[in-house]
């Protein structure tokens, strides 16, 4: 029985010396999702949080885990709960970005402006609310970010690539074609590519298909599975009243997966190339 009871004592007492913090528990939380075990790294994030249910760090990166995993919902509910606790920008960071995945576009855009008004060089930030502006249809905010952002680096050739095609939705159209003549002089660009498709976009938007056509086919010839070209082109050949080609590029860009491209907006001519070509 003495013996017994030792024993039983010796268990308890090394229980405790191996009791985990939160902290080491958020910490195998991180190890465990870079190496993608999600559910290994969310059980460590919740035994953080049932340690510590103000823990601020613990809640962030449980819902970058679901961010991951694509569960956006989820994610949101965290990041919120992280900013509730510790106002952090780069957790409202995360929740404007969420937002974006979610398409709630406006809920975004309160988010990156709380940023700017706390820190307005935060990286990027000018360019992230632009786009949000972009996908929200708010060309002229857009342009006055993406303005913004390039005052702040001039270099910044995604804010410049973006700017030229909100001139060209602006209907801006002559200094939108300057600004792509000056961006396709860098033929090592890695967005090559984009550049051409919307040059393509702007000349259809001025009736100059064979333009368009011509700038679009070099999209595709530098990225021959670019299903945003192949919508453009479909478009043009739309215009042209060439039905059979206009079907064809439309399928293949489907065939791509444009429907879940983030950076493709379903407009009039995609909503008519659907019907048409059934």
């Amino acid at each position: 029985m003495i013996m017994k009871k030792i024993l039983f004592g010796l268990l308890l007492i090394s229980g405790n010396i191996f009791a985990q913090t939160e902290s080491e528990l958020n910490e195998k939380g991180i190890e465990a999702a870079k190496g993608n075990q999600f559910e290994t790294a969310i059980d460590y994030f919740n035994q953080a949080i049932q340690k510590n249910p103000g823990y601020a760090r613990a809640y962030f990166n449980r819902g970058n885990v679901h961010r991951a995993k694509k569960e956006f919902t989820e994610a949101i509910d965290d990041y919120s709960k992280s900013i509730a606790l510790t106002d952090k920008l780069n957790y409202v960071y995360s929740r404007a970005n969420t937002y974006m995945d979610l398409k709630d576009f406006e809920k975004a855009i309160i988010d990156y402006s709380r940023i700017i008004k706390t820190e307005s060089n935060f990286k990027d930030i000018y360019f992230d609310r632009g786009y949000a502006y972009i996908r929200s249809g708010k060309y002229p905010e857009a342009k006055a970010d993406m303005e913004k952002q390039l005052e702040l680096n001039p270099h910044d050739l995604k804010s410049l690539v973006n700017l030229t095609h909100l001139k060209t939705k602006l209907g801006l159209y002559e200094e939108a074609l300057k600004n792509y003549d000056m961006l396709l002089e860098d033929k090592e660009s890695e967005y090559l590519h984009v550049l051409y498709n919307n040059k393509a976009e702007l000349y259809k938007d001025v009736g100059k298909y064979e333009m368009a056509l011509e700038a679009v086919n070099k999209a595709i010839e530098l990225k021959s599975d670019y299903d945003i070209a192949f919508s453009t082109r479909a478009s043009i050949y739309l215009k042209l009243a060439d039905t059979l080609k206009a079907c064809n590029d439309y399928k293949k860009a489907l065939e791509l997966g444009i429907e879940n491209n983030k950076y493709s907006t379903l407009g009039e001519e995609d909503i008519e190339l659907k019907k048409i070509c059934k």
